[in-house]
């Protein structure tokens, strides 16, 4: 939970023994929600036992932590305002209810642990699927929820499409399955039967010593994307087997847990599918894998003649639908809009909501064949952040960085940049303009070394890209831009920058005048 009168990030935890005992709660605090953390210590809140935990802060700020007391029942507390001390028990619910949550709705606050199976899209579920006899089995679950009026409720389902951009929850894809026992066996792989699999068998002696393996080579895909494939599998032990999973020759090493004797357990890999055929390969050297039973990717069935039409011919489409005359893409952060609200504006032509796939295919058309010119590494980071895995399909790239004196680059705004444009794979053009802001005409040695790391880290990136043209400049911009919207302005100069760094070699920069969009 955020703290915003001490602009810290607190984390209230389950602490207990080996044999469950000692029921306490702990507390630390951090700077950002993905960092480090301060431990503080631990306690039984109000002298009673704390196992499963949850927090809520309220409109008005005030923070509450929720506990389950298997004495009494399920406790909520108050918190006092820097939420690191327990003040006062507001209410003890006599059900003595694991893994509390609240939500609130149009002044209802809704409590649970447990809901009906009706439907939903609003809120999010994220639990667990709990198998006291063997932790090994225990699994996540994400769920849409529906709060209507005072009745809140959840349907399952095996997958749901999420669009982080509008809050809208849909239903997923329709699954195709490709048999286990269809594929082609080796190193003593083996067709078993199996009266709970789909097809009354599986492919078992995968891995070993001699590195038992399946391809399926027809697995289909209805479109060139990013998805899930499940594998129904069968595991009999009490751990988990491994196996190496590759798909059209990329390999990840993925986990089956113990299916627990009844139907065939499910284990996941993300991978790139072809429009057609695909191959996918299970194998594993030494250790056992698991029996195959079959494997289940995401279909996207769409009802759009549209998308049937040739991708060239699609990408047409959307370049003109975007803008008929678009040859580049300008992205800017102003001072009074939040990087949160990023989707809502640069991803706003109505192209992008038609559908998920739709929405996939114009993020990778605009990054292939458009130059993105961006103001700021923080516009970058929330234009990466929505592109999501479009990013590895940009192919240029131009950022202009200001330099405020006193102000250097926060270090983990750096290395969020860095982390994102390493994912751009298909880069061929990058581009780096920097350019003091808001301070005096006129440059010097201490400006520059305060953003060092920045330009060491944009060495390193560099020198690990084979092919990729790099160009540098560096000027002085507006400073009068400071008292507009726009963190840069429309117009810059130079001031003796490439006597200033000595650039006295071709490629350092081009003439004194920098140009910003």
């Amino acid at each position: 939970m955020f703290n915003k009168k001490t602009n810290k990030y607190v984390l209230w935890m389950h602490i207990d023994s080996s044999n469950y005992g000692e029921a306490k709660i702990g507390v630390a605090t951090g700077d950002s929600v993905c960092g480090k953390y301060t431990y503080l210590r631990s306690e039984r809140p109000l002298g009673f036992e704390s196992r499963d935990s949850g927090v809520y802060v309220d409109d008005d700020g005030k923070g509450y932590l929720l506990t389950e007391d298997r004495q009494n029942g399920l406790r909520i507390n108050e918190l006092s305002d820097d939420y690191l001390t327990i003040t006062r028990n507001v209410h003890t619910w006599a059900e003595k209810y694991e893994s509390p949550t609240v939500v609130k709705k149009n002044g209802v606050y809704f409590h649970w642990k447990k809901f009906a199976d009706s439907g939903s899209n609003t809120f999010m579920y994220m639990g667990d699927r709990w198998f006291s006899g063997n932790l090994m089995r225990s699994t996540y679950i994400w769920l849409p929820l529906k709060i209507d009026g005072t009745t809140a409720s959840m349907k399952n389902a095996v997958n749901w499409v999420l669009d982080p951009s509008t809050g809208s929850m849909n239903a997923g894809p329709e699954e195709k399955q490709a048999e286990g026992e269809s594929g082609t066996l080796s190193n003593g792989a083996k067709v078993q039967s199996c009266s709970s699999c789909s097809g009354g068998n599986a492919v078992g002696y995968i891995g070993g010593s001699t590195g038992g393996a399946v391809v399926l080579a027809n697995v289909q895909s209805a479109s060139s994307t990013r998805t899930t494939l499940r594998i129904k599998h069968l595991n009999g032990d009490n751990g988990q087997r491994v196996a190496d999973v590759s798909v059209n020759g990329k390999t990840q090493r993925v986990a089956f847990l113990p299916h627990g004797g009844g139907d065939p357990g499910t284990s996941v890999v993300h991978a790139d599918l072809k429009q057609g055929n695909n191959e996918v390969k299970i194998s594993m050297q030494g250790s056992w894998g698991p029996d195959v039973d079959r494997i289940m990717p995401e279909q996207n069935q769409i009802n759009s003649g549209f998308l049937k039409l040739p991708g060239e011919l699609r990408n047409e489409i959307y370049s003109y639908v975007i803008y008929p005359t678009l040859r580049s893409i300008t992205i800017a952060i102003t001072q009074k809009r939040k990087a949160r609200h990023f989707s809502e504006s640069v991803l706003n032509p109505g192209v992008f909501r038609i559908c998920h796939q739709v929405r996939a295919e114009a993020i990778s058309y605009l990054c292939s064949a458009k130059h993105l010119k961006i103001c700021g590494s923080d516009a970058a980071i929330a234009f990466f952040d929505v592109l999501g895995d479009g990013i590895r399909g940009v192919k240029r790239i131009s950022i202009a960085q200001p330099i405020r004196q006193g102000r250097p680059l926060p270090p983990e705004q750096i290395d969020m940049l860095f982390y994102y444009l390493d994912q751009a794979a298909s880069l061929k053009y990058f581009k780096i303009e920097m350019g003091k802001i808001g301070a005096p005409y006129g440059w010097s040695k201490d400006i520059i070394g305060e953003d060092w790391v920045f330009l060491e880290k944009v060495s390193d990136f560099v020198k690990e890209k084979d092919g990729m043209k790099f160009m540098w400049e560096a000027g002085a911009y507006d400073s009068r831009a400071v008292d507009k919207n726009w963190v840069l302005s429309q117009t810059a100069r130079a001031n003796g920058i490439r006597e200033l760094l000595g650039m006295d070699h071709e490629g350092w920069g081009s003439g004194d005048v920098i140009r910003l969009w």
